[in-house]
């Protein structure tokens, strides 16, 4: 359980602060410790912001690299998911 809270604690630092390219903080990162770091307002506006501004494709390919993160930031931005949905189902 500690592992678990630090690891979260980590994300959060990492994405809150902007220290590391979300990219990266995704792909090391467990579906456990991006669901407790999505609790926090600074972790969910930077990850949207992230999702916002980057392409499809580079979204898709983060998301198939590590799907266990897909459905806990489907789950955390809704409207974010069905709009990503739309846009990689014909890729």
């Amino acid at each position: 359980m500690p592992m678990k809270v630090g690891t979260a604690a980590g994300v959060i630092t990492a994405i809150g602060t902007g220290g590391v390219g979300i990219p990266a903080v995704l792909a090391g990162v467990g579906a456990t410790a991006l669901d407790k770091a999505l609790g926090s307002t600074a972790v969910k506006t930077r990850i949207a912001a992230w999702l916002g501004s980057e392409t499809p494709s580079t979204i898709a390919s983060v998301l198939q690299k590590n799907p266990e993160i897909k459905t806990v930031l489907y789950r955390a931005l809704p409207k974010f998911a069905s709009q990503l949905g739309q846009a990689t189902s014909g890729q």
